[in-house]
């Protein structure tokens, strides 16, 4: 098999030059690297021409979408490895890849994991990476959806679904996932291909990320397809803590008024504790007793906004006029 690995950047000088260098370096030698800078203003496009890249330049900047579009449209591999700007993939990770692929040949993409040390140390970016990991650890195996932060997929595949939905800007790749297995396709989930994750998090640009990037756009699909998967993220446990904060929330005013009704939201929030166990755990050995406390901490503020979220974008759903779905994509360009 070929295999073509693709790197779309906007502006991501900082990290592309490491997520190059693991690239030219993985262990499978059939690897052709692809970057396309999406209207960069920084040093983006010099660093992947340095790395020996070749490199697809768009006019300004259309989204990682349209970018990793444009980079398939260069390549005839019989692979698309997508990779983010800001991941360094381990050294097996392609072999890991092909081997999935050549071991199951109805299997039409395979995507990993962040593995568990991330570069950035601080509080943010090593609960939101390490719950990453987690989150793909526990729900490895057949799939409905798709990760582009390391993610392959056969040419064919992607090819016949039309490739990613140009008008989004976050979650395409989630949304190619539902339509690739919609169309009766196969995803797996391997958290043993791994990368490391380079981003920074702020407790600010978290949030904003989750919201903006992940809640509302991912519940629009939800939405529009009328159903929920027990899978990821959307498991039946997190939608069950978020319930459950949903109403610790609602009866903390009553206990102002009757403090004896205290012990209900704190056996709810208790129970959301126990649900989730394994997580903080997890946390636990990791990080030790002080990361695990903040970690819950910061998954109740996390089912606070996610679940506020869904809901106004729920709200808004029933409101407008029925049948008003996402428009089929167009093929991509042979």
């Amino acid at each position: 098999m070929t295999l073509a690995a693709i790197v779309p950047v906007h502006n991501g000088a900082r990290h592309l030059d490491r997520c190059l260098a693991a690239l030219t370096d993985l262990r499978d030698p059939a690897v052709e690297l692809i970057v396309c800078d999406d209207g960069s203003t920084d040093e983006s496009a010099a660093i992947a021409q340095a790395r020996g890249a070749r490199l697809v330049r768009l006019p300004k900047n259309q989204g990682p979408s349209a970018a990793r579009n444009a980079a398939a449209r260069e390549t005839r591999a019989e692979i698309l490895l997508f990779v983010d700007a800001d991941v360094e993939v381990h050294a097996d990770a392609a072999a890991r890849v092909l081997r999935r692929l050549r071991e199951d040949a109805t299997l039409d993409a395979v995507f990993g994991s962040y593995d568990d040390t991330p570069a950035e140390k601080n509080f943010c970016s090593e609960y939101k990476n390490l719950l990453h990991h987690f989150v793909h650890g526990a729900s490895a195996g057949r799939v409905s959806t798709f990760w582009t932060g390391l993610g392959a997929i056969r040419r064919s595949a992607f090819e016949a679904s039309g490739g990613f939905d140009e008008r989004l800007r976050c979650m395409h790749d989630i949304e190619l996932g539902y339509r690739l297995t919609d169309a009766g396709r196969a995803i797996r989930l391997d958290a043993e291909i791994q990368g490391k994750h380079l981003k920074r998090w702020s407790l600010a640009s978290l949030v904003k990320a989750d919201i903006f990037c992940r809640a509302v756009p991912w519940a629009k699909l939800l939405l529009q397809r009328q159903t929920l998967a027990n899978e990821l993220n959307l498991k039946t446990s997190q939608r069950a803590s978020a319930l459950l904060l949903a109403a610790a929330l609602l009866l903390g005013p009553l206990c102002l008024a009757r403090p004896a009704l205290f012990l209900a939201p704190a056996a709810l929030l208790a129970t959301i504790a126990w649900i989730n166990r394994p997580l903080y755990r997890f946390f636990l050995e990791r990080r030790g007793p002080t990361f695990a406390v903040r970690a819950y901490l910061m998954q109740l503020l996390y089912y606070a906004y996610s679940g506020a979220a869904f809901l106004a974008c729920a709200a808004n759903h029933l409101l407008r006029p029925a049948g008003r779905r996402l428009a089929p994509v167009r093929p991509l360009d042979p």
